[in-house]
């Protein structure tokens, strides 16, 4: 165990030099796709032509559950919520092939049957200092394991301190734990987000909701349940966005995403990938790493 001040230096050392970061996938998500609207906008411009550009919301404000002030512990775990209306209204409107084309191989559309959360789940409490221990512990086997399941990576990949609600501040007694991974390939810059949820999270959070662009389920051999979303963000019908949740026995959700972009600095426009930074088959194998648990 780590002391009050061995705690607090661990994390000011964690934080260090890096700018402000809410961890929140879907609002990482949103504002990259501001950046490729303003860019598009003026190209436009300097061509003589007007293009307008619709913003997507994908998650709904951050607020706390059970009445508090600010951000719940589990706040960041908003990655399946649905959009606002309006932005549902302007997502396209796909067929439920072109939906399963979007999605890896094997997955449905309707939800199977699953009982959630899990009979008998009690989720384990940690203090802030244990879950700052036991999450610094999983991040070299993170950045081990993208060098395993992203082999043409440089090597120039890391995976950030974990927190609640913001790169190393983790809440007491939270229930769920996030951290931004880099690291770049022969594409360019690339980033991901895994996410651990503890004891049976909300179904809301974890869920397909109605005005997404494409989400669906695959129930595997041990009764776990995987949930696959993608998310057009440009509007092109290839997804920019990519999510896949692993629901355990035990009650704990790990959840990998993917985005076309690396890391997003101040208001510096990212490059743009073709889609996202991992595949389906990639973001499923790092889910569903039973070594990759925190609760």
């Amino acid at each position: 165990m780590v002391n009050e001040d061995e705690l607090r230096a661990g994390l000011r050392a964690a934080v260090a030099g890096e700018p402000p970061m809410r961890l929140d996938p879907d609002r990482m998500a949103t504002k990259a796709e501001v950046h490729t609207r303003r860019r598009r906008s003026m190209f436009g411009a300097a061509v003589g032509t007007l293009a307008v550009f619709g913003a997507v919301a994908v998650a709904p404000a951050l607020t706390g559950q059970g009445g508090g002030d600010g951000m719940s512990a589990a706040a960041i775990s908003s990655s399946m919520a649905p959009p606002p209306p309006e932005a549902a209204e302007r997502l396209p409107d796909l067929t439920d092939m072109e939906k399963l084309a979007i999605l890896p191989d094997g997955f449905v559309l309707e939800e199977p049957e699953f009982v959630w959360p899990p009979e008998g789940v009690s989720a384990p409490e940690y203090s802030r200092g244990e879950l700052y221990e036991r999450s610094q512990a999983l991040r070299p086997y993170l950045d081990e394991r993208i060098d395993q399941v992203v082999p043409e990576a440089s090597g120039a990949y890391y995976t950030e301190a974990f927190g609640t609600e913001g790169v190393g501040d983790i809440d007491e007694d939270a229930r769920s734990v996030g951290a931004p991974i880099y690291f770049e390939d022969s594409l360019g810059d690339g980033m991901a987000f895994v996410q651990v949820m503890a004891g049976g999270p909300p179904e809301r959070d974890i869920l397909c909701q109605p005005g997404q662009f494409a989400c669906g389920y695959q129930l595997l051999d041990d009764g776990s349940l995987l949930v696959a979303y993608a998310h057009d963000a440009s509007q092109t019908m290839t997804a920019g966005f990519a999510s896949v949740n692993h629901l355990r026995l035990d009650g704990e959700v790990v959840r990998f995403s993917a985005y076309d972009h690396g890391r997003i600095v101040g208001d510096e426009v990212p490059d743009l990938r073709d889609g996202p930074s991992l595949n389906w088959d990639q973001l499923i194998e790092l889910a569903t790493d039973e070594s990759i648990t925190i609760f």
